[in-house]
């Protein structure tokens, strides 16, 4: 028996496992493969199969994975630990210590095969709504979990949130998509990391301290990760589809680019990413991509957004001047707190916060006037009332009628909510409209004897 554990370290990810402490036994190393030394100065894990043991069961499981240079590594693992043992994540491997020491986090080296992302890709895929991959191949809680990240970083590619990035590396520049975060993706992920299992955070190959990785960062790099690879593959399979492509053996070893951008839409699609090139046209590159990206940028960087309350009118709306004119429903501009969502200051406060005396503002660094500035140059065109409001020097909402208030909570309020603006509507109010809802109620009696 075997269970199936799994790690995003470096922006790669291992696999490893855990079995009965008599099961445990060193396993030869398959044939072809590497095996990366193991460092004398660390504990071995006392529950580890053995790379090649949990390569075996994968097989036998209908997994067959990619050869890689160096598949087989050593990984550390930061555990739960009393004494000179590790606490087992499942009462199946072994059961509680006897000790009453307190348990601490302590390094242990374990046997770990590193994944190809195709590879890691189809075995999450494997786990969906699983517990057993095969007889004797238990998934475990955090592979689990990276299945449902999974399936978050699908749902965004096919919501097309992400855009192409060059990110620089320790060997050089490096062409990638990365995920945009916002609105309800945002939410999601907040939502998914509170539910992280400590176990996704306990890999590393630094054994001087436990890894120091907030959940937000570590869901965040992982949707990077498969998201990257779900658009690269994409892209490539469109690229040599498209009317001029021709077979990669007829273009040669090496591909002669015009410029420096055809590079990189190159290395978009391609298996290998890392672009190698003059480093002043490099950074020439990178700074025009910073620039093309900065709208997106602005928008999902920065310790607040943009979130938009519809107030209906009240009992005295009726003898005001709006009210005569037609125009008694509100759209309210709000600064939400990204951190902290109850916190909603009205926008006035930004279109101010150069001269402002709010510490919030001042704490964070956040330029609040050219953030609001760029979220509502995008919600208007979505919207010709907030465009319309655009012409005031400090917009802080904008009207509507009955009927324009019917056709923003109809045509609009959806629109702005998918482009990642948060809405506040009525609370009678749902997306279908309001409706009668007939309801029945039963009251049972005991019969009098």
């Amino acid at each position: 028996m075997i269970i199936l554990h799994g790690a995003l370290v470096q922006n790669s990810f291992y696999l490893w496992g855990e079995t009965p402490q008599e099961s445990a036994a060193p396993k030869p190393t398959p044939k072809g493969r590497k095996q990366k030394t193991k460092r004398p100065d660390l504990r071995e894990f006392p529950y580890d199969p053995g790379a090649a043991a949990v390569l075996h069961k994968l097989l036998e499981a209908g997994l067959e994975f990619a050869p890689f240079a160096e598949e087989l590594a050593s990984l550390l693992v930061w555990l739960p630990s009393v004494g000179s043992a590790p606490l087992a994540s499942s009462p199946l491997i072994a059961g509680p210590p006897e000790s009453t020491q307190k348990a601490s986090l302590q390094p242990w080296a374990v046997s770990s095969m590193l994944l190809q992302p195709g590879d890691a890709v189809e075995l999450l895929c494997r786990c969906v709504d699983q517990e057993l991959l095969a007889p004797g191949l238990i998934i475990g809680k955090d592979l689990t979990y990276w299945a449902a990240a999974m399936r978050l970083a699908s749902g965004m590619v096919v919501r097309q949130q992400f855009l192409p990035a060059l990110d620089q590396t320790s060997d050089g520049y490096r062409a990638c998509w990365e995920p945009v975060f916002a609105g309800g993706d945002y939410e999601r992920v907040l939502k998914l990391a509170a539910a992280m299992p400590r176990q996704c955070r306990a890999a590393s190959f630094d054994s001087a301290s436990p890894p120091d990785v907030s959940s937000v960062s570590a869901l965040s790099g992982f949707i990077g990760y498969t998201l990257d690879y779900l658009v690269r593959t994409g892209a490539g399979a469109a690229a040599e589809r498209g009317p001029s492509a021709q077979p990669r053996s007829s273009r040669g070893a090496k591909l002669v680019h015009e410029s420096i951008h055809d590079q990189w839409i190159e290395a978009l699609s391609a298996n290998e990413s890392v672009m190698k090139d003059e480093r002043a046209e490099m950074d020439r590159l990178a700074q025009q991509i910073a620039e093309w990206r900065r709208p997106i940028s602005i928008s999902t960087a920065t310790p607040f957004r943009l979130c938009f309350r519809l107030e209906e009118p009240d009992g005295d709306a009726a003898s005001t001047p709006a009210a005569a004119n037609g125009a008694a429903w509100k759209l309210r501009y709000l600064l939400q707190d990204v951190s902290d969502p109850s916190l909603l200051l009205p926008a006035v406060i930004g279109w101010e916060s150069p001269n402002s005396k709010s510490s919030l503002l001042k704490r964070r660094d956040f330029n609040a006037p050219e953030y609001l500035l760029s979220a509502l140059g995008q919600a208007a065109m979505l919207s010709p009332q907030i465009e319309n409001s655009l012409r005031a020097p400090a917009p802080n909402g904008c009207d509507f009628d009955s009927i324009g208030a019917h056709h923003f909570l109809n045509e609009q309020a959806w629109l702005l909510e998918q482009a990642g603006f948060t809405i506040f509507l009525p609370a009678w109010w749902t997306r279908k409209g309001s409706k009668l809802r007939l309801g029945a109620r039963a009251v049972v009696k005991s019969p009098k004897l």
